[in-house]
C-alpha cells in the first residue's frame, strides 16, 4: 500500500521524491517505502531505525498539522536528506485517522506546487491512506479475535470431550425447568445409551 503512494505521487503529479514511515506508538519504525531516492534513502532509514529522530520528523509525528518547510531551511539542518531537500519545497505530515497515528509522509515538491489546490490533493491523498491503513488494522484484529475464539473452542471440545464425567448443556425454559439438550460428551452418550444426535433431539 505505501509503496503504490509513493509511486503514484512520485511517478504522476511531479514530486522530486516520496517517502513514507510507518511507527509504533512509541515511534519506533515498523515499515518505510519510497521514490525518488534509491539508495540516498538509506541514511533516512538507518535514523528512523536508530535514532535519533530528526527534529521535523519529531515534530510532524507530535503535531497534526501539515508542516511545509523550503529547500535549506535550518529545520532541516539534522535530517540526512537536508541536501535532496533544497531543490525545492518539502511537504511532511502525519498519517492519522481516529485518533490513530500510523507514522508520516513526506514529499520534496517543485516550489510552485505549494498551492492551495495541490496541497489539498496531498492532504487527500494522506487521508485516504489512513483510512487504508485503518482498514488493514481492523481486518487483522479481526483475523485475530476469530483465530483466538477457534482456539478457545478447540481447547474446550478437547476438555469437554475427554472429561471423566458425563456433561450435559441444555436451554433453560422461561418457567425454569431444562429445555432441550445443545451439548453432550461421549460419557454422557455411553451412560444413557443414545449417540449424540439422539440426545440434542431430547431434553433432560
Amino acid at each position: 500500500l505505501i509503496q503504490g503512494v509513493c509511486n503514484n505521487l512520485y511517478e504522476t503529479r511531479g514530486f522530486h521524491h516520496v517517502w513514507i514511515a510507518l511507527t509504533e506508538e512509541d515511534n519506533k519504525l515498523t515499515s518505510a517505502s519510497e521514490s525518488g531516492l534509491g539508495k540516498r534513502f538509506e541514511y533516512m532509514l538507518e535514523s528512523l531505525k536508530s535514532g535519533p529522530l530528526p527534529k521535523k520528523v519529531k515534530q510532524v509525528l507530535e503535531k497534526p498539522e501539515t508542516i511545509i518547510t523550503e529547500g535549506g531551511s535550518e529545520s532541516c539542518e539534522d535530517c540526512p536528506l537536508a541536501e535532496e531537500c533544497k531543490q525545492g519545497t518539502t511537504i511532511t505530515k502525519r498519517i492519522e485517522y481516529a485518533n490513530q497515528v500510523y507514522g508520516l509522509i513526506s514529499a520534496c515538491v517543485p516550489e510552485h506546487f505549494v498551492k492551495h489546490e495541490e496541497l489539498r490533493l496531498f492532504e487527500e491523498v494522506v487521508g485516504d491512506l489512513a483510512f487504508g491503513l485503518h482498514d488493514i488494522e481492523i481486518k487483522k484484529q479481526r483475523e485475530k479475535t476469530h483465530a483466538n475464539l477457534q482456539s478457545s473452542k478447540k481447547r474446550f471440545e478437547e476438555i469437554f470431550n475427554n472429561a471423566n464425567d458425563a456433561i450435559y448443556l441444555h436451554e433453560l425454559n422461561q418457567d425454569g425447568t431444562p429445555g432441550q439438550f445443545l451439548e453432550v460428551n461421549d460419557v454422557a452418550c455411553e451412560m444413557l445409551g443414545y449417540n449424540k444426535d439422539e440426545l440434542l433431539a431430547m431434553s433432560p
